[in-house]
């Protein structure tokens, strides 16, 4: 199975943005990757707008729809859409410092999920939720947030769990204490494993060290009691961490596809064996020598390796 895994588009109103010629060129050599080897599921892990200008709904799916046309993806239930922080309204910080406060760490379950669920779910009403329905319509994976925030599908005996990370963002500042509800995770990792899955990868927005210590720690439990699966953690969020040294669950994280300071603008392609994920990456190096392209960025992608491990000998160096 071969995985597209983009996230933090930061995509601005009008489309004219400054990562608009990455973007075009981002499409060129997806296609020419779905060409030659061909995609099975498209993932999008949040940030898809730049909160302070945001873009439009119908801005939004017009780029998601030219993702999914370059991976060879007709089929909307392959595309996977996950909220960043970027993607929810802010503010009512109060609320949220008082639903993190009384939340169970050692059950992963809210004081009042009636009341507090729906509220966190509700500050996607302006944008996310609206974009999946749209884009989706009678098939949107989320129409049933209300009773888990998080959601699986199966595909060829793997278990992909796709996680709202952003449920208890506040801001930027706050996105260290970060809590998911690991009773729900818990719920859908028991479905896997009842289907006989081997392994549960998690697509989320931010990283685990996002998470609040205590949260993590109850996540570290409870993956942690099941011995025959093994996890896989990917991300987006590429602003300062790409590794987690975990004996429980190895992770993954890419950048932005945008050139700003701290962000990297890369993108990767898992392909899944019977045992291992293997990684590719491409960076977009803006100092590469290549001639630059009408109404193009100077440089270009580049097949980076930056696993600690050697490539595999089918990575090479080849340059858009």
């Amino acid at each position: 199975m071969r995985i597209l895994h983009v996230s933090d588009l930061h995509l601005g109103e009008p489309l004219g943005i400054a990562s608009g010629p990455i973007l075009e060129r981002f499409y060129a050599i997806v296609a020419a990757n779905a060409r030659t080897q061909g995609f099975n599921l498209a993932v999008v892990t949040g940030d898809i707008r730049k909160h302070t200008s945001g873009i439009s709904v119908d801005g939004a799916i017009d780029v998601i729809d030219r993702i999914a046309a370059s991976a060879k993806l007709l089929d909307k239930r392959l595309i996977h859409i996950v909220p960043g922080n970027h993607d929810i309204s802010r503010g009512q910080s109060k609320r949220i410092e008082k639903i993190r406060k009384s939340y169970d760490y050692c059950n992963g379950t809210f004081d009042d999920a009636k009341s507090d669920l729906p509220f966190m779910l509700g500050r996607f009403d302006d944008f996310f939720w609206k974009l999946c329905e749209q884009y989706y319509h009678d098939a949107d994976p989320w129409r049933g947030r209300n009773l888990n925030p998080h959601y699986l599908r199966v595909y060829d005996g793997c278990a992909f769990v796709f996680v709202n990370s952003s449920l208890s963002c506040i801001d930027r500042s706050h996105d260290e204490g970060l809590i998911v509800g690991t009773a729900y995770l818990k719920i859908l990792i028991d479905k896997a494993a009842g289907m006989n899955c081997k392994r549960v990868v998690f697509f989320a927005h931010h990283p685990i060290q996002n998470l609040a210590n205590p949260e993590e720690t109850a996540l570290n439990a409870l993956l942690m009691s099941y011995s025959g699966l093994r996890f896989y953690w990917m991300c987006g969020d590429a602003h300062k961490n790409r590794r987690c040294s975990k004996e429980y669950i190895q992770m993954y994280q890419v950048g932005s596809l945008t050139i700003v300071k701290e962000w990297i603008p890369d993108f990767a392609v898992y392909d899944l064996g019977d045992n291992v994920i293997d990684r590719m990456v491409f960076r977009f190096l803006g100092h590469l020598n290549n001639p630059a392209k009408p109404g193009k960025s100077e440089g270009g992608w580049k097949h980076v390796y930056i696993d600690p491990k050697p490539p595999s000998p089918h990575y090479d160096e080849t340059l858009e």
